[in-house]
């Protein structure tokens, strides 16, 4: 499988601009809805990605450090779509985040 590298800087912060590298660095088809949910359901269902590919989306930092609720949405639309993929889904998806990120597996909550 060919490797599709995403690059997430760290100077994304807000959720407009977070969903916008991630739409442009995939290539997400037209009917992206712009919301989490769409988010959601692009990354657990890639069969609008043509051939098995290993995604990396590789974060600079953690985003949306100034909004833990939405923080929180996103690391948990990531950890089910690396996670759980669709049936049949030859794709594979990788997340990288910076070493000093942490997660508490207790209350979900990130710092870095």
């Amino acid at each position: 499988a060919a490797t599709l590298v995403v690059p997430i800087p760290a100077t994304v912060d807000t959720k407009p601009e977070l969903l916008r590298t991630l739409v442009q660095g995939l290539n997400i088809p037209g009917y992206f809805g712009w919301n989490w949910d769409a988010l959601e359901e692009c990354l657990r269902d890639l069969s609008w990605i043509p051939f098995p590919r290993h995604i990396v989306l590789f974060h600079e930092a953690v985003p949306l450090a100034d909004n833990p609720g939405e923080r929180s949405i996103y690391l948990d639309i990531l950890k089910e779509a690396a996670r759980d993929r669709g049936p049949g889904q030859p794709h594979v998806i990788t997340v990288v985040f910076p070493t000093t990120f942490v997660l508490d597996p207790e209350s979900g909550i990130a710092s870095d």
